[in-house]
């Protein structure tokens, strides 16, 4: 056997040494004693069932807005101004900003409460226009040589009548996405408030006497089960009034006819001698 040989015997010796002794420690720490049986259900604490779960207070109600429909329609509308050749360049404010590949062309704001704007786009600093190896990233050396060679000003020189047509060509494309996601907002909005803001109003109304409108408080349950009333009777005739009324109707059937000061006969009468847009108020009057 030659030196060489030897000495890579004796090293992978000594590492293999060196391998198994750690993990020979591993395993008698994690081998239990075999004379003194482990019960793991000894050292768990003698407590009743359910001692160890957290109380929780759970509500009532939860309300939930969904806001897939807002997210996916704001994502089409950056994809078809993408068609176009723009990129978004700066999210502030709420607001997205975008420009276009091509300097002259307008500017496109879309803010986030669903209004959108195509003005005239700014100066802006980039690579210049030159052709070959300095159309790539070694264009910004001109910069440093020439800064204004990378200041374009297109959108300043860009006569009027031809930055309408570029405007109306953006507004007609993004119509429909922007259609879309106004709508989204709306729904969004919509259900915020008939799923939360109108029932706590309600709720406050008839618990604490605090009004929809005005700042009066009302004292007696006479006066808030009227105030109950004009709400309802107040909502316009169409899908958005429709849902606002159902609430304020199940409200006055669930919560106030289940209290102590329900409505009487006579109230619910009166509110159907002229009932508002074609439509009784349906709150059953329980028999004492």
């Amino acid at each position: 056997m030659t030196a060489s040989a030897r000495r890579t015997g004796v090293a992978l010796g000594l590492l293999c040494g060196l391998l198994a002794w750690p993990c020979q420690l591993w395993a008698q720490d994690a081998e239990p004693n075999g004379d003194t049986p482990v019960d793991d259900a000894a050292e768990l604490p003698d407590e009743p069932p359910g001692a160890l779960e957290p109380e929780l207070d759970e509500p009532d109600e939860i309300f939930y807005v969904d806001d897939q429909d807002v997210i996916r329609t704001r994502a089409e509308l950056g994809l078809a101004l993408r068609d176009l050749g723009y990129q978004r360049k700066r999210t502030r404010n709420g607001r997205e900003i975008y420009v276009n590949e091509v300097p002259w062309k307008p500017q496109v704001v879309v803010d986030d409460d669903g209004w959108m704007v195509v003005r005239r786009a700014p100066p802006s600093f980039g690579k210049p226009d030159l052709p070959g190896i300095w159309d790539g990233p070694l264009g910004y050396l001109v910069c440093v040589a020439n800064p204004t060679a990378c200041v374009h000003i297109g959108g300043w020189v860009i006569s009027e009548r031809k930055l309408a047509w570029h405007k109306y060509a953006v507004v007609t494309h993004t119509v429909p996405t922007m259609d879309n996601y106004e709508d989204a907002l709306v729904d969004r909005a919509f259900h915020q408030r008939t799923g939360q803001d109108i029932p706590e109003g309600l709720i406050q109304l008839w618990e604490q006497g605090i009004p929809l409108e005005g700042d009066v408080i009302l004292e007696t349950h006479a006066q808030r089960r009227a105030a109950l009333v004009v709400f309802w009777e107040s909502r316009n005739c169409n899908t958005w009034g429709k849902a606002a009324r159902t609430v304020a109707q199940d409200f006055m059937q669930y919560e106030v006819q289940d209290s102590d000061h329900p409505f009487t006969v006579a109230e619910i009468d009166a509110a159907n001698g002229n009932p508002h847009c074609q439509e009784p108020l349906e709150v059953h009057v329980f028999d004492d």
